[in-house]
């Protein structure tokens, strides 16, 4: 029954990969690409620092400084990115209204909308 535990893993991991597309797109939807790069960026680090758990491999000296660099920037984002400058609203100019000749040949101004 090897053969078909192979299968049944095969199919798992299909299923996964396939979930993790369907909620990256639902994602990209819902966020700017700036939070897109930054949650990329947080499961790099996320991917690294559990890696050791299940594959026994250490973290190098780069690969800690990288992560470290990375939630920085992430937590300078959280704190200082998400300010924006609401524009000003624009004051609206009554336009005047030119009259126009309706069917039956008659001028007729449209009514002033505000």
């Amino acid at each position: 029954s090897g053969s078909s535990g192979l299968l049944l893993w095969l199919l798992v991991n299909c299923a996964c990969a396939c979930s993790l597309n369907v909620l990256n797109f639902i994602v990209a939807k819902a966020v700017s690409p700036i939070a897109q790069q930054l949650l990329g960026n947080v499961k790099t680090v996320i991917g690294i620092a559990i890696s050791p758990l299940f594959f026994d491999n250490p973290i190098t000296g780069a690969q800690a400084i990288g992560c470290a660099i990375a939630i920085a920037g992430t937590v300078v984002y959280q704190r200082y990115g998400k300010r924006t400058v609401k524009p000003k609203p624009v004051e609206s100019e009554e336009v005047p209204m030119k009259e126009t000749e309706d069917l039956n040949g008659q001028n007729s101004a449209p009514p002033n909308k505000v």
